[in-house]
């Protein structure tokens, strides 16, 4: 027993205050719909609500989160947000078309690697 937490448990990302850092761009990720209601009721992100991010981003990161209005078009899990239609295009990732609407912010406690990788648990 070391007192670190199981890798199934380890935190996607903690809602908090964002520390000031030498890193000023903040990462976008776009949430799924049960994930970001329990956000809105105090709880932490879960790896798998986690459906898309705006760049690559590492433990430390600060974070703001978002979800798209029901009968919006939700991005597949894992995909790269992008800002315009033909990077969309030429990228293969997802346009934000701005109908996301942002609902807190926080700093990654996990890697995008971490929390896209296959079979990805916990908090």
């Amino acid at each position: 027993p070391t007192g670190l937490p199981e890798p199934a448990a380890a935190a996607a990302a903690a809602i908090s205050s964002p520390p000031s850092s030498s890193r000023p761009a903040v990462v976008d990720l776009v949430l799924d719909a049960a994930c970001g209601m329990a956000v809105l009721r105090g709880a932490d992100v879960f790896c798998m609500g986690v459906m898309a991010a705006s760049r690559n981003f590492a433990a430390g990161d600060r974070v703001r989160l978002a979800v798209t209005p029901e009968g919006g078009r939700v991005p597949n899990r894992g995909s790269l947000l992008l800002l315009s239609a033909a990077a969309a295009a030429e990228e293969g990732g997802f346009r934000a078309c701005g109908a996301a609407i942002t609902i807190g912010e926080g700093v990654a406690l996990l890697p995008r690697h971490a929390v896209f990788a296959s079979g990805a648990k916990g908090v």
